[in-house]
């Protein structure tokens, strides 16, 4: 661009004229978070209920039997104890074994698996703790809404915690 104003300006020729601009429809701009979720398909909200009840089975087992095998032979056990033992028994749980594994063992059984929203790579521990300790927290204390949220945001079927922790619940096929 010249700096005297005699100087007409110089046109762009790779730009569309007024008219051109006016008469093609606005450019689509992807949502690229969708847009790289089409290789996975959401788990169906009837699998999530099933594999969220086997989890808690199992994660209550494992903690009971824990505390009973493991802290009572150790420790006088008394409230702070068993409360310290039963989030230890979560973090292990819900937190690391998806890390590992992908997915918690009723997710296995019913045919999921975690997978990061993005990119659908390995999950983070970070992640895990938001989704699971914070995301979790806020869906009870909005009286499970953020749970339901998942039968309403569709194509995705994300709950909250899934939200919070960039997270998604998929086919494991």
């Amino acid at each position: 661009m010249s700096d005297d104003p005699n100087q007409p300006p110089v046109i762009d020729e790779t730009l569309p004229t007024k008219e051109e601009a006016v008469a093609s429809p606005a450019p689509v701009v992807p949502n690229f978070e969708v847009a790289t979720d089409m290789k996975f398909k959401p788990a169906p909200m009837g699998k999530r209920f099933i594999a969220a009840m086997i989890d808690g089975v199992i994660s209550q087992v494992i903690t009971i039997a824990s505390i009973k095998f493991l802290v009572e032979p150790v420790f006088d056990t008394n409230l702070l104890v068993t409360i310290l033992a039963s989030y230890v028994v979560a973090f292990f749980y819900w937190v690391l074994m998806p890390i590992k594994l992908e997915a918690t063992p009723g997710k296995k059984v019913m045919g999921l698996r975690i997978v990061r929203a993005d990119q659908g790579t390995e999950l983070s521990i970070g992640q895990m703790v938001l989704r699971e300790l914070v995301g979790k927290l806020i869906g009870y204390i909005a009286l499970f809404i953020g749970y339901l949220w998942a039968f309403f945001d569709k194509p995705e079927r994300r709950a909250w915690h899934d939200m919070i922790g960039k997270t998604r619940v998929v086919e494991a096929g």
